[in-house]
C-alpha cells in the first residue's frame, strides 16, 4: 500500500514537472513557427500555475484520492475555468517582432507596426518601485529594448539574449538608430538573475 501511494505521488510529480516546463515547450513551436525574431508571452507565471494545477486536480480525480463534495466539485470547475482563461490568454497575448515589424496582439486587439514606421530603438535597465497586492511598496527590475513608432507610441520588445541579439543586428540593418539609456549597476552586476541567456551579450545590448 505504502509502494502504490509512494508511486503516485511520484506520478503527479512527473506530471506537474512536465506540464510546467510545456510551456516553455509551447513558446517555441509558436516562436519558430510563426518566424518571429523576438516573442515575449504574456501571463506566463499564471498560466504555468494553472496548468499544473488543473493536471494535478485531474490525475487526483482519475486516481480516485481525491474525493469531492458538491460545493468542491464546484470549485473545480471554477479552478478549471480559471486554468483554461488563464492559457487562452497566455496563447493569445504576446508581442513579438518579425521581418515585417512589431506586432502586439490582446485577445480584444491586434496592432502591427512596419519597420518603415520605426524612427529610432532605446535600451533601458532600471529599476522601479510598484505597489503589490499586499500593498507594500516593492522593487523590480525593468528591461527595455523599445521601439519608438513615427505615431509617438513604443513597445517593448525585451527578450532573452540570443532573439535580442539578432533584433539588434536586424534593426541597425535596416537603419534605425538605436540610443542606449540609463544602466543600473545593480541589474548590470546581476544579469543572470535579471535576464535569460548571456549575460555578456546582454551588457553589450545595453551599453554598446
Amino acid at each position: 500500500m505504502r509502494n502504490i501511494v509512494a508511486k503516485g505521488w511520484i506520478q503527479l510529480a512527473v506530471l506537474g514537472a512536465a506540464l510546467y516546463f510545456a510551456i516553455d515547450g509551447i513558446q517555441i513551436l509558436i516562436d519558430y513557427s510563426m518566424g518571429f525574431i523576438t516573442y515575449e508571452a504574456s501571463f506566463v507565471r499564471a498560466s504555468r500555475i494553472a496548468l499544473v494545477l488543473a493536471g494535478a486536480i485531474a490525475f487526483l480525480l482519475k486516481k480516485k484520492i481525491l474525493a469531492l463534495t458538491s460545493f468542491g466539485r464546484n470549485v473545480v470547475k471554477a479552478i478549471m475555468i480559471a486554468a483554461a482563461f488563464s492559457f487562452a490568454a497566455f496563447l493569445f497575448c504576446y508581442t513579438a517582432t518579425d521581418s515585417d515589424g512589431v506586432v502586439r496582439h490582446r485577445a480584444w486587439s491586434w496592432e502591427r507596426h512596419g519597420w518603415d514606421e520605426a524612427v529610432k530603438a532605446t535600451t533601458a535597465a532600471y529599476i522601479e518601485e510598484f505597489y503589490s497586492s499586499t500593498r507594500r511598496n516593492r522593487l523590480r527590475a525593468v528591461l527595455e529594448y523599445r521601439i519608438h513608432f513615427k505615431d509617438g507610441s513604443s513597445v517593448n520588445v525585451w527578450d532573452d539574449a540570443s532573439s535580442l541579439s539578432k533584433l539588434d543586428k536586424y534593426v541597425r540593418s535596416k537603419g534605425i538608430p538605436v540610443e542606449h539609456g540609463e544602466a543600473d549597476p545593480i541589474i548590470l552586476n546581476h544579469l543572470r538573475k535579471y535576464a535569460d541567456g548571456d549575460p555578456e551579450e546582454i551588457r553589450r545590448l545595453l551599453t554598446r
